[in-house]
């Protein structure tokens, strides 16, 4: 059996029968005896002062078995994210935003349950509010953080900004808008909670970040050990699950009742009451030499925070990295801020900050290449990250960059795809886009552990805290194990995502999990080899260099056919009193992280590239968008298992192209006007293409066996392609998203008038300033 059997092939997963089937049960399959239905009262208002909560009626009524306000918190009132708690666990003389929790209830029944919110009243003294993050910015607005309405600032300055533009033939200057996202997981928030017989705490829910067992034991006053989380299979989260969701929820109503208590989220109050992704304001100064080189980029964003911090300090860390795509720019001076609004709290959601960067910078690519009467992808690839060269941070690229190849094939791609008919009247017109990207994965100073048995029939038992969301990690694991040891993959029985019994790996996040699962299995399954290879050794009486693995067996290589098998290997080590266990712990690089006041260090490890081709069709008359045809092509390193890469590399377009032409959370005043899958439009089959998906293999990944991070570089590319393709169309730049028709309707009508003031969202003269040579 060759050690590389099980890599580079997609079986099946090892979880693909039983949801095939329906047995995998999600968080809201699980049901106890005796169980209780959690809910949440909610602000409706998005500034106000709590005067007085009057729950006295609720907690009367027969069935109810738990009303808590912040006053029956027994340990610390606030949450938050990786690096600032600002979030109170339930607001107590404040609320911020509209859908923040104020009460919890626990009923008997659902209808109970509903009757008692009801009966809550709530006396509010409305406050003055603030929506817009500009507005926000100017002295006298209403204040919002408990240091202002500054949530978080970034920036990095490299080269010299001023000489880089007088260098520049061409200046490009646009400023660029993007709005809420939602992340729209097909399983929405969900969760149970008990105590066990040992008087833990057990929370078995839907998560990205087990390691929040710490937060919630803190909020309950109890040791961090008194707390054991158990992540099942994850109906999706993209983000919206590396917050805490339910977890202090169901924590304080099982706490307070010690009974089992349930907890899921209507379709409603998730769009309601969670995250979002970042709405960005980008202002891009880009300039370029008439032989078409990249001099300089001036790039300064706001991103609307919401009233908490939560991860937006790392959003505005990785846009800044991502600022100037994967493109070689000489002097930059990058600035990102995060504001305090009363609307919705945003957070991350996938590829965190590079899908709207994306855009923006694509954008000004194409910009640059039409005044200098250049092809877009001529004028790429004459700027394109090379091996060797820097990054604004001064990180230097080291490992294989791919974007020639990458943009060479997405563009291929497209003529390989038979043409799509047009319309009978002839009002569509046809165009196509080309987006690049790099998206960073790995985290200096990270972490993973996993342990590892044999048992005495052969079989293997994994055990790290992967929490899988559907990108395949676990098969992953089970695929490089079952090479190592070379053994039937049926042999490998995987332990994950419980904090009793799993090792943490991670936040499931950042393009990093199969990086660290994948390092730390692998190693851990060479070690049981030596182990294995050690006894062996012992039994046939020679040097362990000199075995060979072989058909289940271990050989010596002196021709003389002496060996012993695995069994025979396992029967000696339990005779011997010797466990054939292991356990190791992954380290990634100590690189230093970045910091603004500095403007050294780094933010990721090693990045994956990638681009983007699309041909869409635009409709004249009316404004509408069809993608026709969609390509992409990422170094994936080594694929692992190609299928489910694919799935990735798909899956990231089709969020991709709602980002880019329908998704939008609606908010007027800090109240959502798109409350559901009816108003909120998420893309259908009928929205999506077939998509060419393309993988190349660098084999220069960080992962074992060289593959790089996959699950968000896919889904930062798509903006840039299709409004570089809508323009190529028919010639209008439209820089706000999503591009609906309606936008692209109005452009087309206010083409003629060159003249008139650009709406907002609308852009068909940018400033422009031309130099001649030399000057």
């Amino acid at each position: 059996m060759n050690e590389q059997e099980f890599i580079g092939v997609s079986i099946p997963r090892i979880d693909a029968l039983e949801k095939v089937i329906g047995k995998t049960r999600y968080s809201q399959d699980f049901w106890m005896e005796g169980m209780l239905y959690g809910g949440v009262l909610r602000s409706p208002h998005a500034s106000a002062r709590i005067l007085s909560i009057h729950a006295e009626a609720a907690s009367y009524l027969p069935g109810v078995r738990a009303v808590l306000t912040a006053a029956d918190i027994p340990g610390r009132k606030w949450y938050g994210g990786p690096t600032v708690l600002d979030h109170p666990v339930l607001a107590d003389d404040r609320v911020m935003y509209s859908g923040q929790a104020i009460a919890l209830v626990a009923a008997e029944s659902r209808e109970l349950l509903k009757q008692a919110l009801r009966l809550i009243e709530v006396e509010y003294e409305i406050l003055p509010a603030v929506f817009d993050p500009l507005e926000a910015m100017q002295p006298g607005a209403p204040q919002i953080g408990p240091s202002g309405n500054i949530a978080a600032h970034e920036w990095l300055n490299c080269g010299d900004i001023a000489r880089g533009m007088a260098e520049a033939d061409v200046v490009i200057e646009q400023t660029y808008h993007t709005t809420w996202i939602d992340h729209a997981p097909l399983e929405t928030e969900s969760g149970s909670a008990w105590f066990d017989e040992e008087g833990r705490l057990v929370l078995r829910i839907g998560t990205q970040t087990l390691e929040y067992q710490a937060q919630v034991a803190a909020v309950l006053a109890l040791p961090p050990e008194q707390v054991r989380i158990i992540c099942p299979l994850v109906g999706g989260g993209f983000g919206r699950k590396l917050d805490i969701t339910l977890e202090l929820y169901l924590a304080l109503l099982a706490w307070e009742t010690r009974l089992p208590v349930f907890m899921t989220t209507s379709r409603e109050e998730s769009i309601l009451a969670y995250s979002k992704r970042h709405p960005f304001i980008m202002h891009y100064t880009t300039g370029a030499t008439r032989e078409g080189l990249l001099t300089a980029m001036q790039v300064k964003i706001i991103a609307d925070a919401g009233p908490f911090v939560y991860r937006s300090s790392l959003v505005c860390l990785h846009a800044l990295m991502l600022a100037t795509g994967p493109y070689f720019v000489p002097n930059a001076s990058l600035d990102t801020q995060a504001i305090h609004t009363n609307n919705i709290f945003t957070s991350a959601m996938r590829a965190v900050g590079g899908p709207q960067v994306n855009f923006a910078y694509e954008s000004q690519m194409d910009q640059l290449a039409l005044r200098l009467e250049m092809d877009p992808l001529d004028f790429r690839r004459r700027n394109y990250l090379r091996r060797g060269q820097s990054l604004p941070n001064g990180q230097v690229i080291q490992n294989a960059a791919l974007l020639d190849e990458s943009a060479h094939q997405a563009w291929q791609a497209l003529e390989q795809v038979p043409p799509v008919t047009q319309n009978p009247n002839g009002s569509q017109k046809i165009g196509r886009g080309i987006s690049a990207n790099f998206s960073g994965y790995g985290v200096p100073g990270n972490q993973a552990t996993c342990t590892i048995e044999m048992e005495r029939d052969g079989r293997v038992l994994v055990s790290l805290g992967i929490c899988d969301l559907g990108g395949g990690q676990r098969s992953s694991v089970a695929q490089i194990v079952a090479s190592v040891l070379q053994i039937p993959l049926s042999q490998v029985t995987l332990h994950t995502a419980d904090t009793a019994t799993t090792p943490f790996v991670g936040a499931t996040a950042g393009s990093k999990t199969l990086y660290y699962s994948s390092q730390v299995a692998n190693m851990a399954a060479e070690a049981l080899r030596k182990r294995l290879v050690s006894v062996a050794a012992t039994m046939l009486e020679a040097q362990e260099e000199d075995l060979l693995w072989h058909a289940g067996s271990i050989q010596v290589r002196d021709h003389s056919k002496r060996g012993v098998t695995l069994e025979a290997i396992l029967t000696e080590a339990a005779s011997r009193g010797l466990k054939m266990q292991e356990q190791v712990t992954f380290q990634t690089p100590r690189e230093k992280k970045f910091e603004s006041a500095s403007g050294t260090g780094i933010d990721w490890l090693d990045f994956t590239f990638g681009a983007h081709a699309a041909e869409v069709a635009v409709d004249e008359e009316t404004g509408e968008v069809t993608v026709l045809k969609y390509s992409c092509c990422h170094d994936v390193g080594r694929a692992l298992h190609p299928q489910s890469i694919a799935g990735q590399m798909q899956g990231g377009v089709a969020q991709g192209l709602g980002f880019s032409l329908m998704e939008q959370v609606v908010i007027a005043n800090g109240q959502i006007q798109t409350p559901s899958l009816r108003e909120y439009l998420i893309p259908t089959s009928l929205d999506v293409p077939d998509i060419t998906a393309i993988m190349l293999e660098s084999g220069e990944g960080l992962g074992a066996f060289g593959n790089r991070g996959i699950g968000e570089p896919p889904a930062a590319a798509s903006a840039g392609a299709i409004a570089n393709a809508i323009y190529a169309a028919v010639g209008v730049r439209i820089t706000e998203l999503p591009i609906t028709s309606e936008r692209v309707f109005r452009a087309l009508q206010q083409q003629s008038t060159l003249s008139s003031p650009a709406i907002r969202g609308v852009s068909r003269a940018p400033i422009v300033q031309e130099r001649e040579s030399g000057e």
